[in-house]
Protein backbone atom coordinates (compact mmCIF):
# COMPACT_ATOMS: atom_id res chain seq x y z
CA UNK A 1 0.00 0.00 0.00
CA UNK A 2 1.35 3.39 -0.95
CA UNK A 3 2.04 6.03 1.69
CA UNK A 4 0.17 9.31 1.74
CA UNK A 5 3.23 11.09 0.34
CA UNK A 6 3.50 8.63 -2.55
CA UNK A 7 -0.19 9.02 -3.34
CA UNK A 8 0.08 12.80 -3.35
CA UNK A 9 3.24 12.62 -5.46
CA UNK A 10 1.42 10.45 -7.99
CA UNK A 11 -1.39 13.00 -8.13
CA UNK A 12 -4.09 10.88 -6.50
CA UNK A 13 -6.01 12.85 -3.89
CA UNK A 14 -6.29 11.13 -0.52
CA UNK A 15 -10.10 10.83 -0.79
CA UNK A 16 -9.77 8.91 -4.04
CA UNK A 17 -7.14 6.67 -2.48
CA UNK A 18 -9.42 5.91 0.47
CA UNK A 19 -12.39 5.26 -1.83
CA UNK A 20 -10.25 2.92 -3.97
CA UNK A 21 -9.08 0.99 -0.89
CA UNK A 22 -12.63 0.71 0.45
CA UNK A 23 -13.75 -0.70 -2.92
CA UNK A 24 -10.91 -3.23 -2.75
CA UNK A 25 -12.01 -4.28 0.77
CA UNK A 26 -15.47 -5.11 -0.60
CA UNK A 27 -14.12 -7.76 -2.98
CA UNK A 28 -13.88 -11.53 -2.56
CA UNK A 29 -10.07 -11.33 -2.69
CA UNK A 30 -8.44 -13.30 0.11
CA UNK A 31 -6.58 -10.22 1.39
CA UNK A 32 -9.83 -8.22 1.59
CA UNK A 33 -11.51 -11.12 3.41
CA UNK A 34 -8.54 -11.31 5.77
CA UNK A 35 -8.79 -7.61 6.61
CA UNK A 36 -12.53 -7.93 7.22
CA UNK A 37 -11.85 -11.03 9.37
CA UNK A 38 -9.43 -9.02 11.53
CA UNK A 39 -11.85 -6.08 11.81
CA UNK A 40 -14.65 -8.41 12.93
CA UNK A 41 -12.29 -10.03 15.45
CA UNK A 42 -11.54 -6.66 17.00
CA UNK A 43 -15.25 -5.81 17.25
CA UNK A 44 -16.04 -9.20 18.80
CA UNK A 45 -13.20 -8.82 21.32
CA UNK A 46 -14.58 -5.45 22.39
CA UNK A 47 -18.09 -6.94 22.78
CA UNK A 48 -16.78 -9.94 24.75
CA UNK A 49 -14.65 -7.88 27.14
CA UNK A 50 -17.27 -5.13 27.58
CA UNK A 51 -20.23 -7.43 28.24
CA UNK A 52 -18.25 -9.62 30.63
CA UNK A 53 -16.74 -6.68 32.51
CA UNK A 54 -19.95 -4.67 32.79
CA UNK A 55 -21.95 -7.67 34.01
CA UNK A 56 -19.24 -8.61 36.49
CA UNK A 57 -18.15 -5.20 37.76
CA UNK A 58 -21.24 -3.03 37.32
CA UNK A 59 -24.13 -5.53 37.62
CA UNK A 60 -22.16 -7.57 40.21
CA UNK A 61 -22.89 -10.94 38.63
CA UNK A 62 -20.57 -13.80 39.55
CA UNK A 63 -17.65 -13.64 37.11
CA UNK A 64 -18.30 -17.13 35.67
CA UNK A 65 -21.91 -16.19 34.85
CA UNK A 66 -20.79 -12.88 33.33
CA UNK A 67 -18.16 -14.76 31.32
CA UNK A 68 -20.72 -17.25 29.97
CA UNK A 69 -23.07 -14.42 28.96
CA UNK A 70 -20.17 -12.45 27.44
CA UNK A 71 -19.01 -15.52 25.46
CA UNK A 72 -22.55 -16.13 24.18
CA UNK A 73 -22.92 -12.49 23.12
CA UNK A 74 -19.49 -12.56 21.44
CA UNK A 75 -20.26 -15.78 19.54
CA UNK A 76 -23.59 -14.34 18.36
CA UNK A 77 -21.95 -11.12 17.15
CA UNK A 78 -19.08 -13.10 15.59
CA UNK A 79 -21.39 -15.38 13.59
CA UNK A 80 -23.42 -12.41 12.39
CA UNK A 81 -20.33 -10.47 11.29
CA UNK A 82 -18.83 -13.53 9.60
CA UNK A 83 -22.02 -14.11 7.61
CA UNK A 84 -22.90 -10.50 6.76
CA UNK A 85 -19.54 -8.69 6.65
CA UNK A 86 -16.50 -10.95 6.29
CA UNK A 87 -17.86 -13.51 3.81
CA UNK A 88 -20.66 -11.44 2.24
CA UNK A 89 -20.73 -12.18 -1.46
CA UNK A 90 -22.83 -11.58 -4.52
CA UNK A 91 -23.27 -15.34 -4.89
CA UNK A 92 -25.52 -17.39 -2.65
CA UNK A 93 -23.93 -19.33 0.19
CA UNK A 94 -23.57 -23.03 -0.60
CA UNK A 95 -25.03 -24.00 2.79
CA UNK A 96 -28.42 -22.98 4.13
CA UNK A 97 -28.49 -20.87 7.29
CA UNK A 98 -29.19 -23.78 9.69
CA UNK A 99 -26.23 -25.81 8.37
CA UNK A 100 -23.97 -22.76 8.65
CA UNK A 101 -25.06 -22.33 12.27
CA UNK A 102 -24.36 -26.00 13.07
CA UNK A 103 -20.93 -25.94 11.45
CA UNK A 104 -20.08 -22.61 13.05
CA UNK A 105 -21.06 -23.83 16.52
CA UNK A 106 -19.02 -27.01 15.96
CA UNK A 107 -15.97 -24.86 15.16
CA UNK A 108 -16.62 -22.49 18.11
CA UNK A 109 -17.12 -25.37 20.54
CA UNK A 110 -14.03 -27.16 19.25
CA UNK A 111 -12.00 -23.98 19.64
CA UNK A 112 -13.15 -23.61 23.24
CA UNK A 113 -12.30 -27.27 23.95
CA UNK A 114 -8.84 -27.05 22.33
CA UNK A 115 -8.05 -23.80 24.16
CA UNK A 116 -9.17 -25.28 27.48
CA UNK A 117 -7.16 -28.47 26.92
CA UNK A 118 -3.96 -26.75 25.80
CA UNK A 119 -4.01 -24.21 28.62
CA UNK A 120 -4.78 -26.94 31.17
CA UNK A 121 -2.20 -29.57 30.20
CA UNK A 122 0.63 -27.92 28.25
CA UNK A 123 1.92 -25.33 30.76
CA UNK A 124 3.07 -27.96 33.27
CA UNK A 125 4.24 -30.38 30.55
CA UNK A 126 6.33 -27.70 28.79
CA UNK A 127 7.20 -25.61 31.83
CA UNK A 128 5.82 -22.38 30.34
CA UNK A 129 3.12 -19.98 31.56
CA UNK A 130 -0.49 -20.67 30.59
CA UNK A 131 -0.69 -17.20 29.02
CA UNK A 132 2.04 -18.14 26.52
CA UNK A 133 0.21 -21.34 25.58
CA UNK A 134 -3.02 -19.37 25.30
CA UNK A 135 -1.49 -16.80 22.92
CA UNK A 136 0.01 -19.48 20.67
CA UNK A 137 -3.23 -21.50 20.69
CA UNK A 138 -5.37 -18.49 19.83
CA UNK A 139 -3.01 -17.50 17.01
CA UNK A 140 -3.05 -20.96 15.45
CA UNK A 141 -6.82 -21.32 15.87
CA UNK A 142 -7.43 -17.90 14.29
CA UNK A 143 -5.62 -18.97 11.12
CA UNK A 144 -7.39 -22.34 11.20
CA UNK A 145 -10.78 -20.64 11.61
CA UNK A 146 -10.16 -18.32 8.67
CA UNK A 147 -9.57 -21.31 6.38
CA UNK A 148 -12.45 -23.39 7.78
CA UNK A 149 -14.90 -20.48 7.60
CA UNK A 150 -13.78 -19.57 4.07
CA UNK A 151 -14.01 -23.09 2.67
CA UNK A 152 -16.33 -25.04 4.96
CA UNK A 153 -18.92 -22.73 6.52
CA UNK A 154 -19.44 -19.48 4.58
CA UNK A 155 -18.36 -20.57 1.09
CA UNK A 156 -20.27 -19.61 -2.06
CA UNK A 157 -22.27 -21.99 -4.26
CA UNK A 158 -19.85 -21.34 -7.10
CA UNK A 159 -16.13 -21.71 -6.28
CA UNK A 160 -14.15 -18.48 -6.13
CA UNK A 161 -11.45 -18.46 -8.81
CA UNK A 162 -8.24 -19.96 -7.46
CA UNK A 163 -9.86 -21.43 -4.36
CA UNK A 164 -10.06 -25.01 -3.16
CA UNK A 165 -13.34 -26.84 -3.85
CA UNK A 166 -15.94 -25.08 -1.67
CA UNK A 167 -17.66 -28.13 -0.20
CA UNK A 168 -15.04 -29.15 2.34
CA UNK A 169 -16.79 -31.39 4.85
CA UNK A 170 -16.44 -30.62 8.53
CA UNK A 171 -16.58 -33.77 10.65
CA UNK A 172 -19.87 -34.25 12.46
CA UNK A 173 -21.67 -31.44 10.66
CA UNK A 174 -24.42 -31.69 8.19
Amino acid sequence: MASYGQLRAEGEPWRQAIARNVRLLRTDAILAQGVRFVISGVVVSIVYITVTTVLSEVAHLRFQIALAIGWTAAVSVHFTLQRTFVWKREQQFALPFARQVRRYLLVAGSQLAVTTATTTFLPSALGVPAEAIYLVTVSVLTLFNFVVFRHGVFHPEVPVAGSVHPEVPVAGSG
